[in-house]
């Protein structure tokens, strides 16, 4: 059975999120944002396709990723790649900064859950 990142789906994701990246871009009132938050999107469906690791790669890539640094999902995506690349400790801190970012209670609770993993020793297969 091929993996899914040697499939025809795979690479038409691919596609569209490098269209979505280009379009999102002129569409929007605030375009450096948008684009950043597109590219770190970009970087999750890479992650899906080629593992965490050119995950990881595609976000240390984004232009202008300073500008989410407030942004709670930064470090959710970031947490979730070091967690599914065995780095659970590097992980851990990126949840940790997620947790205090996040605004809602259930975003909260699940970043809580992803923390325990981590400390507890529990890695996510990818």
């Amino acid at each position: 059975m091929p993996y899914f990142r040697d499939t025809e789906a795979a690479q038409r994701l691919q596609r569209e999120c490098d269209l979505r990246l280009r379009w999102n871009g002129r569409v929007t009132t605030d375009k450096h944002q948008s684009q950043t938050v597109v590219a770190l999107n970009r970087a999750v469906a890479l992650a899906n396709i080629r593992g965490p690791k050119a995950g990881l790669q595609a976000v240390k890539s984004i232009r202008g990723l300073n500008k989410l640094s407030s942004y709670y999902l930064l470090y959710a995506v970031q947490g979730e790649f070091e967690m599914r690349s065995g780095n659970l400790q590097v992980a851990a801190e990126q949840f940790r900064k997620s947790f205090e970012l996040a605004d809602t209670k259930s975003e909260r609770a699940f970043l809580l859950k992803r923390l325990q993993r981590c400390v507890d020793g529990q890695k996510i297969l990818s």
